[in-house]
Formats: structure tokens, sequence, C-alpha cells
């Protein structure tokens, strides 16, 4: 007979919890939920974990409360569950002293003759985990990574994030050994491995960025701070790059702030919609919304808007034919949709599009007018999800075809864009091909996106 329906626990299992320094105790709030087809239980609740001075792992009994102030977080929509009894159980776990992170789980049972019942078992979720923030964090890179290879090139950088430490880690790779970037990947110690690979055919660096904060956000901060200054560098900008970049200074262009952009309510077609996506259903969807009082800023169209070929085949078959959108779909074509969205909804400041990095998840087809209009080359993908061969448009021809096609988008009404699938660079399997599709590609976005909208692009 199953009586049991769900648990819940504040802090969460199977996450991390960070513990501020001042907290000296940590309130737990287990919600256990069963079903109304039985007569209700009795049950018992108990923490168990290892948050004591010799690491042992022990049982703390849970104490069951009628409290009203319980975390509004268990619940999920209290109004259309009422066939569920709910009883809720707290304890205050005092901190230890030390600062290694505590682990804990739950176990329960209906009274003291039956058998207890772990969650971890039952609900197939790990332990939880609680990190315990000291006054202020060691100083030193030796106190966060232990015996680390002595390949590595450590220098601490100045970080743009308040109480932050933040370290530069370098190590050189040699020339083209069939690689192309620096991947996390783990071993079967628990160690963190960073996997280099070089395509180019001069030895280049693989370069690990490491902070440690007080909070997640300041620590995640000072490293994407300082990556942007990495690649933003001269040393990594390619001479098209810098080149457009100065053009666009020598214009009169001026940084700006696009709040509307940047921080506006955004529908994307792909969660409400999917990938059976036409113009009706989106002119549908912002109808809902606008009837809900639902203002939105920026409307992105996700995937299969474009024309492709092979219809009915998996997406990875797929290739990409014209610049236009699918006559089925959208018959009056991409900037008839447009202008019907922004002469309905004016609330609608930018409209963006989805589309591959190559064109399509499989690439552009050969047989249609992108294939006609551009060089095209075939390239072979590695073994996995997405083996096999595809079409992409030549690096010879690759800046010409951004320009084209944004030209287009614009002309249609679209003034920015959501670019996916970039990762098909990394998993051509011929390096040759790598090296010479990689900064073409890249460059060629990053120059028409900045022409054609401002850097307003999703990558």
């Amino acid at each position: 007979m199953l009586l049991f329906s769900n648990a819940l626990c504040d802090p969460p299992l199977g996450q991390v919890t960070i513990v501020p320094f001042n907290h000296p105790a940590v309130k737990f709030t287990v919600l256990l939920e069963s079903s109304k087809s039985f007569p209700e239980q009795k049950w018992e609740a108990v923490l168990w974990h290892n948050g004591h001075e010799n690491k042992e792992w022990k049982e703390l009994a849970l104490q069951e409360t009628t409290s009203p102030h319980q975390p509004e977080q268990l619940v999920i929509r209290n109004d259309s569950r009422p066939s569920l009894y709910r009883r809720w159980f707290s304890i205050d776990l005092v901190k230890p002293s030390r600062p290694e992170p505590l682990y804990f789980t739950l176990k329960y049972r209906l009274s003291a003759s039956d058998t207890w019942k772990w969650v971890n078992e039952h609900f197939d979720c790990s332990d939880g985990a609680l990190y315990l923030q000291t006054e202020a964090p060691p100083e030193g890179l030796v106190n966060y990574l232990r015996d680390y290879s002595q390949d590595f090139s450590v220098n601490q950088v100045e970080s743009e994030t308040p109480n932050t430490q933040l370290w530069s880690l370098t190590s050189s790779v040699k020339a083209a050994e069939d690689e192309v970037l620096t991947v996390f990947k783990p071993d079967d110690n628990g160690n963190i491995i960073a996997h280099s690979r070089n395509d180019s055919m001069e030895e280049g660096q693989a370069r690990v960025l490491v902070a440690v904060g007080a909070t997640f956000n300041t620590a995640l901060a000072a490293v994407m701070y300082h990556a942007r200054k990495i690649v933003l560098g001269n040393d990594l900008r390619s001479k098209a790059e810098k080149e457009e970049m100065q053009h666009c200074l020598d214009k009169g262009v001026k940084a700006e702030w696009m709040e509307n952009w940047y921080d506006g309510l955004t529908y994307c077609t792909w969660n409400g919609l999917g990938q059976d996506l036409n113009e009706q259903k989106i002119f549908d969807a912002l109808n809902v919304l606008k009837d809900n009082g639902i203002q939105i800023t920026n409307l992105i169209i996700d995937d299969n808007w474009q024309d492709l070929d092979n219809h009915g085949q998996s997406q990875f078959q797929r290739g990409w034919t014209d610049f236009d959108a699918n006559k089925e779909g959208f018959p009056n074509g991409l900037k008839h949709t447009a202008i019907e969205i922004r002469n309905q909804h004016p609330n609608i400041q930018h409209i963006a599009v989805w589309h591959a990095l190559l064109g399509y998840w499989g690439g552009v087809s050969p047989n249609g007018n992108i294939a006609k209009n551009y060089k095209t080359r075939k390239v072979r993908k590695a073994e996995g999800l997405v083996g096999g061969e595809m079409t992409v448009v030549h690096e010879d021809d690759v800046p010409r075809m951004y320009e084209d096609f944004y030209r287009f988008l614009l002309d249609a009404g679209i003034d920015s864009v959501k670019t996916d699938a970039q990762f098909f660079l990394d998993i051509i399997d011929d390096a040759d091909d790598r090296r010479r599709f990689m900064k073409t590609y890249q460059d060629a976005w990053t120059i028409a996106s900045l022409r054609y909208f401002s850097i307003k692009a999703i990558s």
C-alpha cells in the first residue's frame, strides 16, 4: 500500500547551500506529503548529518510543527493539490566550528515499530551539502586548489569586484595536436582535469581563471570581468574585428546602455511553442500575453521559422535552404510577420530570430539557394549525437554570407539574433577544418552582428 507521496526539504537535498558566517545555526524545514486516499498517518522524520567535530554521521529528530510560517517554496500550487495531507517538521542545527562542508539527508517512518526509509533511495536524490563561510576567506590559492599540476603558471591578478581573490592559471599547449580548446573534465578520483586542445600551427596558451569571494555572484563577476579584458585585448582579436571596431569609432558610434534589451521582459517561442512553429501561433501567443496585461519588450522567434530541406527528418538531418522564412508557416514571408507584430504590439521594441552558427543543425542544404549563391564545403562531424557529414558555407564566403543574411534580416524588420549551436565548430572532426572555420565563422558573426544589430545578439 503506497501511502507516501513526496518529501521536500529546506535547505534542499541534492544541492549546495552556502551558510553565512554570522548565522550560528541552520534551520531545517521538512514537508512530508501523503495521499488522502488512505487514513492520515503520524509520520516521524529524522535529519541524518555529519555536522560533528569528528565528522561522524548521527541523527537528529525533527520536531513536528503546526506553525503557519513555512517556506512557500516547498509547496507547489497548494490550491490545485487538495488530495494531500501535509505534515511539517523543523529543527535548528547548530553550526559546527570546523570549516569543512557538512552533508545531510533525511529518513522517515510511520511509527516506532516501522522500518526507517531513506529519502535518497525512494526519490533518487543525493545528499544535501552545507558550505560554511569563514569570517574572511583564507588568502592564497593553495587553500582552494590542492596538488594542482605544476604545468600551470599561477599569477594573482587584480579583481574588479570587492572582497574577491582572483588568479590566472596558464599553461603552454603545443602546436597542432589535433585539438582545439580548454574544457573541464573529472577523473575517477574526483579531481578536475583541464583538458586543452590546440588547432593552431603555433604554440598556444591554455588559461583557467579562479576566483574566491564572499558570495557566488561576486566571484563569478570577478572571473567574467577579467575574461572580458582578455577577450577584448588585442592579442585575441582578429585584424578584421579590430578594423570593424575602429570603423565604428570613426563613425562616432558610442557605448550605450540598452536596458530594454538586457533587462526588458522577453518572450521566446521555444518554451511555449517549440519547434512546431508558424506565424499564426506567434500571433495567438502574443495576443494571449496582451489580453492578460503582460507587456513584453523583446520577442525571440526561435527554431523552425527557417526554410529547410528534408521535411519530417531529425533536425540534425535538415539543412538551411534560403534566407526567408518557410512558406508553410510564414506564407507572406518574414517581413510581413515582423510588420504585423509591430503594428499589433507597439510595446515590442526588439524582434530577434534564432539561427545556428553554421545555418541550421544540419548545416546548409546542398540543393538550396544558399548553396547556389555561396561556395560550400562538406565537413565530417565527430561520432556521437550528431556524427556524419554535413554541408557548410565555405570559409571564403562566410563573411559575405553573414553580410547578406543580416542585411536581409534588418530589411525584414529583425533587429537582433539568437545564434545557437556554436559548439558545432568544436565537433568538426578534422583539425584542418576546425582551424579553417573556427575564427572565420566567429569573426564573420561578430562583425556582422556588431554592424547590423549593435551587438544585440544572444550566443
